[in-house]
Formats: C-alpha cells, sequence, structure tokens
C-alpha cells in the first residue's frame, strides 16, 4: 500500500486549565469531571491535510493552529490556548513539541490517556480518531514521523522522502507507527 502524502493529516495537542467559569471567552471544551484548577489536554486529527514534506516543526504547528481556528466555540482558541502538532522532525521530537504533562481527552470526553508522557508509551485508552469539528471522525492516516515513544524515526522524521504515518483509530502502538506492506 502506498500512501498519497497530500491526503494525510496531523494530530494536535493542546494544554489546558480548567477556570471553572462558563462565559464563553474561557470556555474551551471542558470534560466531565473536572474540577476548578484541573490541568487538562485535549487531542484531535485536523480535518484538513497537509503533506508533509517540511522539515520545519513551525509549518505543522501553524497548522494545527490554522485546523482548530475553523471551529473556536469548541476548540479553545479564543482564549490564547497553543496548540502543538504530535509530529517528529529530524530537529524537533513530538514529545519535546507537544509534551503530555496532563490527562489527555477528545472532544467528546473520552480520556485519551493518562497524566504523565503516557501518550508517548506507546498505548491509549483511546484512539484519537475525532476531528476538531463536533461529532467528526476521521478516517484517515495521519502523519507522525515518530516513533511510538514520540521520537523522530529517523529516515521517517517529517521533511524526509517517506515521513512515518500512524493509523487514525488504533489504540496501541499504531496510533503513531502504522506500516503497511
Amino acid at each position: 500500500m502506498k500512501f498519497k502524502a497530500q491526503c494525510l493529516v496531523t494530530i494536535a495537542l493542546l494544554l489546558l486549565s480548567f477556570s471553572g467559569l462558563t462565559s464563553k471567552a474561557s470556555a474551551a471544551f471542558v470534560p466531565a469531571g473536572l474540577n476548578a484548577g484541573d490541568t487538562y489536554q485535549l487531542a484531535f486529527v485536523t480535518s484538513g491535510s497537509r503533506n508533509g514534506a517540511s522539515a520545519n516543526i513551525a509549518d505543522y504547528n501553524a497548522f494545527v493552529k490554522a485546523q482548530a481556528a475553523l471551529n473556536p466555540t469548541n476548540t479553545g482558541t479564543d482564549v490564547g490556548v497553543n496548540w502543538k502538532a504530535i509530529v517528529s522532525t529530524a530537529a524537533v521530537d513530538a514529545k519535546d513539541n507537544a509534551p503530555v504533562v496532563a490527562p489527555v481527552y477528545r472532544f467528546d470526553g473520552t480520556l485519551i490517556s493518562t497524566s504523565g508522557p503516557t501518550i508517548y508509551s506507546g498505548s491509549l485508552n483511546a484512539a484519537i480518531s475525532l476531528t476538531q469539528v463536533a461529532g467528526q471522525t476521521s478516517d484517515s492516516f495521519v502523519w507522525t514521523g515518530s516513533n511510538q515513544f514520540g521520537v523522530d524515526s529517523g529516515a521517517g522524521a517529517m521533511g524526509t522522502g517517506s515521513p512515518r504515518v500512524g493509523l487514525w483509530g488504533a489504540s496501541n502502538n499504531f496510533w503513531a507507527i502504522f506500516t503497511a506492506s
């Protein structure tokens, strides 16, 4: 199976702290059960696509920020949040570009990963299968450029001739390192 670079999407990650306020200006999506002061992160698969040809991490971060802005009512773009792409280039690893420091959720409230860097341990509680558009699931492979530990995969890093891809619906290490035969 060959992948068409223009058909792949990326995964985004955001760090938020729940303030307990309910005004629109402070309201990014807040998973049920959180208390005021709780820190959490959100992740989504972009609904739009781009190629994986750039070796510059800033290009992917700008892309996911623009994708998040397509739906500001549930992404928190109105409160100055900073989305990061979960991808690795030869110069920057995903685990450093988008560190996991709190529980990670999807926009439907499903827990993807517990606190700490567990998203980069190779296994997730649930797949990162929702986009930033409410209720929309992804059915694409995703660019990662990483191994399952969030580290650049050498010849498979973003910006190389064949960036590594993950399988959007996987909750095992295939979410980061799916290899088609």
